[in-house]
């Protein structure tokens, strides 16, 4: 599959607006369900180039050809939805992917499910919210190399630490002399998984340093303390290098960092909460980055002793500085400049 750049120049939200057709696609393994809402019509074809083209065809007769009014919406599956979205890019189709969640709840209850069905609600789906969906838009082609990466990396570690605690359990029961074999072969591996670690870690540097807008924006914000490399990758991943977001909070609220009030009438007074949705890999990051932050960032150390002083919650003073942090981050990408510790400065 050929990854393109990112090179729309259009008025994305002007023309999602203007739309007057919906297409609803349901994405398998092997399948797409397609449903035009104007029609109510439906066809399944391949999940391959071949299928894509037989599916534009078959918009184009649905709608007369008004490509150019028509939103193609479905929902984001990672790996089964990628060669939908390179095709939708080239072709310079209106489209959108959105959070199965999110779809699901917003079509309240219901009742049994097909592929057909699915198909048919996200055209509903489309069509109704059609003022509120905002386009999609492919990330550079050195950003889906990084996400690739993350992701086999995180695999690799996870694995990795599946072996080394069951290695500890039996080293606690198990005699090493006796068992050379199975210690021996735990070691090999656990070596092994590490030198992959290592290899994807040198690959995606390299990949940053060869782009310049990465490079530029990692070097921005790993100037702040607690922000690390691996972190710095997932932000820029994430943020598709901080065009997705335009604000601190909103990619706060996506991390699921973000505290919000919770209270009704005179009854219900609880304070505010987090939401328990989020990006768990990047909410688990950021504490890290906190817990690293409130040791050798003198401000957020002196703020998180303070707080801890006013008898504050631990977790939640811990939060606070995972929102500063994000809120750092955000700044300096928008300044290009450097994070400055203001306090050294002063008089």
């Amino acid at each position: 599959m050929v990854l393109v750049e990112r090179n729309f120049s259009i008025n994305l939200k002007a023309k999602i607006m203007n739309h007057k057709h919906a297409i609803g696609i349901d994405v398998s393994k092997q399948t797409l369900d397609v449903v035009c809402q104007t029609t109510a019509a439906h066809i399944q074809v391949q999940n391959n180039p071949k299928g894509f083209n037989k599916m534009l065809s078959w918009v184009k007769k649905q709608i007369k050809g008004a490509l150019d009014q028509t939103l193609f919406c479905f929902e984001h599956t990672g790996l089964y939805s990628r060669e939908l979205t390179v095709f939708c890019h080239t072709q310079q189709l209106l489209f959108c992917m959105e959070s199965p969640v999110n779809i699901k709840r917003s079509l309240g209850l219901k009742r049994g499910k097909n592929d057909r069905v699915d198909a048919r609600e996200i055209a509903h789906f489309a069509y109704l919210r059609r003022d509120e969906l905002n386009l999609y838009r492919l990330p550079a082609v050195t950003v889906q190399q990084l996400q690739l990466l993350l992701t086999q990396r995180e695999q690799l570690v996870t694995q990795r630490a599946a072996l080394i605690s069951i290695q500890n359990e039996q080293k606690g029961v198990l005699k090493i002399k006796e068992h050379n074999l199975l210690f021996d072969v735990y070691e090999k591996t656990i070596a092994y998984l590490s030198k992959q670690i290592e290899r994807i870690e040198a690959e995606m540097k390299t990949i940053v340093i060869s782009d310049s807008e990465l490079k530029r924006n990692f070097r921005l914000i790993t100037s702040i303390k607690g922000i690390g490399d691996i972190i710095g990758y997932y932000l820029l991943v994430y943020t598709d290098c901080f065009t997705r977001f335009q604000t601190w909070r909103q990619f706060a609220c996506y991390c699921g960092i973000a505290p919000f009030d919770h209270e009704s009438g005179t009854s219900l007074k609880a304070g505010k909460h987090v939401h328990p949705m989020g990006h768990r890999k990047i909410k688990s990051l950021l504490f890290l980055a906190a817990s690293t932050a409130i040791q050798f960032d003198p401000e957020l150390k002196a703020y998180y002793q303070r707080r801890i002083r006013e008898g504050k919650n631990r977790m939640y003073t811990l939060n606070a500085v995972k929102n500063k942090l994000v809120a750092r981050v955000f700044a300096v990408v928008k300044r290009q400049t450097p994070y400055v510790q203001i306090h050294q400065h002063a008089a």
